[in-house]
């Protein structure tokens, strides 16, 4: 999978994904929070609860790799998945490393792509995918949005920092 954090001038280009997250329903519990969801019978309470609008860098996978030449193979991933989810058209891309989201659940790391906006142009995401607006952000815009909780999309925080890129 790539990741693409991409840029036009300073600003950070970003694209809304509907997630299934949302706060907690029991605020006060700690490592019984499960439990005490089971024992309340609160799981239709919960799934209710879920589901936000999340700010994210476009990412994504596509079938492959074709070939031997996995770097480019990254690479056109990431304009790709840029293209399709946000209508960013990227160049001047190149791998900044991997990382990955949790190591107790997924075997294998992403990498991250760093590129500068060419143009944009319209989105055509999957029909599978719950894409909304897009948006380019300063750095101060993404830092207020962070510390509103409005902005907490782990994988995008770490690509960031990844590129050298401080909110």
């Amino acid at each position: 999978g790539s990741i693409a954090i991409v840029e036009l001038d300073g600003r950070i280009g970003l694209v809304q994904n509907f997630r299934m997250t949302g706060p907690r329903i029991l605020p006060e519990a700690g490592s019984d929070y499960v439990s005490r969801l089971n024992d309340e019978k609160r799981w239709d309470e919960l799934l209710s609860s879920l589901g936000e609008w999340k700010w994210e860098a476009p990412r994504g996978l596509i079938p492959g790799p074709q070939g031997k030449d996995l770097e480019a193979f990254i690479i056109k991933t990431a304009k790709l998945e840029a293209l399709q989810e946000a209508g960013f058209v990227i160049d001047e891309a190149r791998i900044a490393g991997t990382l990955n989201a949790n190591s107790t659940f997924f075997a294998h790391a992403q990498y991250v792509v760093h590129g500068k906006i060419k143009s944009v142009e319209k989105s055509s995401p999957e029909e599978t995918e719950m894409i909304g607006t897009t948006k380019l952000f300063t750095r101060q815009e993404l830092r207020e949005l962070q510390e509103k909780g409005e902005f907490d999309d782990g994988l995008t925080l770490a690509a960031l920092a990844l590129c050298g890129i401080s909110i």
